[in-house]
């Protein structure tokens, strides 16, 4: 059996260092983004430490033995610039488990599961992030005492951005 599933990355085009300290950041999902594919293994695949903390999240919240898994990854994005790909393959990674061993899930609940390991990469994530990953469009998001705040906004027609690497 093989399952692959994909995620975008995003950009901030407002309050990106903000948005940690509680104030509202303007999001959008770009469509550069990644894969993950699942297939079955017979033998244990050796994964780095975030992987295995994703399939450590994944095991404890469904009870499920991810060990004879073999985890293929492509991806166009560069990690640490800034486009989200540790959200990303998170959520790719989950959203491929879940359709691997055929169990339902909520966007919500992915969103939880990807905030968590978000915060084995940055231990105080804002959350933005896994929004943009998770419900994807352009959206107004908030890290608030009691929770997030979403406002997902509607274009009357598409925008084309065209980002720059700078290093």
């Amino acid at each position: 059996m093989q399952t692959t599933e994909t995620a975008t990355g995003k950009i901030l085009l407002s309050g990106e260092h903000s948005v940690v300290y509680g104030q509202p950041a303007l999001v959008s999902s770009v469509d550069v983004g990644l894969s993950v594919t699942i297939n079955d293994q017979k033998k244990t695949q050796h994964h780095d430490v975030y992987t295995a903390h994703i399939l450590h999240i994944f095991s404890q919240v469904n009870n499920i033995d991810v060990s004879k898994i073999t985890i293929t990854t492509e991806s166009q994005m560069k990690s640490k610039s800034g486009m989200g790909s540790s959200a990303a393959y998170a959520f790719a990674l989950l959203k491929s488990l879940h359709s691997f061993f055929e169990i339902s899930v909520t966007a919500d609940q992915l969103f939880e599961q990807v905030l968590k390991a978000e915060t084995f990469v940055h231990v105080h994530p804002s959350g933005v992030d896994p929004a943009a990953v998770v419900y994807g469009g352009i959206q107004v998001f908030q890290k608030t005492p009691n929770g997030f705040l979403r406002t997902h906004l509607q274009l009357a027609e598409p925008i084309t951005f065209h980002c720059v690497y700078s290093g």
